[in-house]
């Protein structure tokens, strides 16, 4: 159990502060501004704590987790094969009353609906939103599941990393649209996936910190190191012990080990989904921070015209924009 004899204090390295789009967004995920390398001593215990949990109980924690639906691991099987059985998935998914209401929901919804008229049966909503809209109905209900609602901090953080997940599945999916729509329902669900890691130590964080000090502000430099180097491959861990199939485990094992835009591009297009999701991760860390004013016009075109995929971002970006 953790000690709570932990004393407030601060150490501040000084150093010139540019603009860093991750530190940037962790700052953003927790009302925080970054104003230095600050590494208080309650954020600093926590952080030692959490990284001896994750290093040494990684297992534990993924088994602790509830378990992907079937239906989920078989329509994500199903949907990463061209010549996919829409009868077979409609079959799959109407075994499961409660995954078919959520896609008929999905169906009815702003984002999908055309028409006047409700949707009320399994077979129309899928002429509505199609094959990645099965496994966005599906998954939706159960991913959003983890977002942390302890408190009202916490939950603030919850509702933006929720939200930045739904941005990086749509933009994924939209990217892939232009080059390999047959990857399109793959890709969404790759996007939704990509930081269900980061949900799950942020549980962990919140945990933590309510041991320690209930009312202590996280520090974001430090929860951005526990982010950047656990998040992914917790994602990945998930991942496989749910059994995901290889279309899902590989767009994310190749972001783990290529880290940057250069080495990303360089397999661009032996990896189209890796390199979508990396690029829609960043443009939703972009837009978000431009809606909450966050980042100056200069860097936000400057870290959009980076990306790989710039042009397709660019586009998104606009069009996110104008309808905001």
């Amino acid at each position: 159990m953790m000690s709570q004899q932990v004393s407030p204090s601060s150490v501040e390295v000084t150093e010139p502060i540019k603009f860093e789009l991750t530190q940037a967004f962790t700052s953003y995920l927790f009302n925080s501004q970054v104003t230095g390398r600050q590494e208080d001593a309650i954020s600093q215990f926590v952080k030692q704590q959490v990284e001896t949990i994750i290093t040494t109980q990684a297992k534990a924690i993924v088994h602790e987790l509830p378990v992907m639906p079937a239906t989920i691991t078989e329509l994500a099987n199903q949907l990463s094969t061209e010549d996919f059985d829409t009868d077979h998935l409609l079959k799959i998914i109407a075994a499961e009353p409660s995954i078919a209401a959520d896609i008929i929901k999905l169906a009815n919804s702003t984002k999908y609906k055309r028409g006047d008229k409700d949707i009320t049966d399994l077979k129309a909503a899928f002429v509505t939103v199609g094959a990645a809209g099965l496994l966005e109905g599906a998954v939706y209900g159960y991913i959003n599941g983890y977002k942390p609602v302890t408190n009202v901090y916490f939950k603030q953080f919850g509702e933006r990393i929720w939200r930045h997940s739904q941005n990086t599945a749509d933009f994924t999916q939209a990217i892939i649209k232009g080059q390999a729509p047959e990857l399109a329902a793959t890709a969404y669900f790759v996007g939704l996936l990509r930081n269900l890691g980061k949900m799950v130590l942020f549980q962990l964080l919140v945990e933590a910190f309510s041991w320690v000090d209930p009312d202590c502000k996280p520090n974001a430099y430090i929860l951005k190191q526990i982010i950047d180097k656990y998040g992914l491959k917790l994602t990945y861990t998930i991942a496989k012990t749910w059994q995901l199939p290889e279309s899902v485990l590989l767009p994310i094992a190749v972001q783990i080990k290529a880290t940057s835009t250069a080495q990303l591009a360089s397999v661009k297009d032996k990896h189209q989904v890796a390199v979508a999701n990396y690029d829609a991760r960043k443009l939703s860390q972009l837009l978000m921070l431009k809606q909450s004013a966050r980042i100056e016009e200069e860097d936000f075109y400057r870290e959009l015209n980076l990306l790989v995929n710039n042009v397709e971002a660019r586009k998104i970006a606009e069009k996110y924009i104008a309808a905001d």
